[in-house]
């Protein structure tokens, strides 16, 4: 129960920032953008979340809460990287995100 009790902790933290990602790469995704989210989402979760899961988990003791905590530190990584990505594309390349007609 008691570690029941930790991973939804974990997962309530998880879900905002699954949630961010899914806009950043939608939102990418929709501007023609594909590749650089994808690099940035490989490196975050393998090369990053899975290895301090893995260290969190193993090495710190912390069991499955460690291994959802790293997965979760890789994908706040990614939410961030692809909403900072976002919004200098659009700065960058004036791309007009709402129109109105006055």
């Amino acid at each position: 129960l008691a570690i029941a009790v930790s991973l939804l902790h974990v997962g309530a933290v998880f879900q905002l920032f699954d949630g961010a990602q899914t806009i950043g790469i939608g939102a990418l995704r929709g501007a023609a953008d594909t590749r650089v989210p994808m690099v940035v989402t490989i490196v975050a979760y393998w090369l990053v979340g899975l290895p301090v899961g893995w260290a969190l988990a193993f090495r710190a003791g912390l069991g499955p809460v460690g291994l959802w905590w790293g997965l979760t530190i890789g994908l706040i990584l990614v939410a961030l990287a692809l909403g900072w990505r976002f919004y200098h594309r659009v700065r960058s390349e004036r791309l007009v995100l709402f129109k109105v007609h006055g």
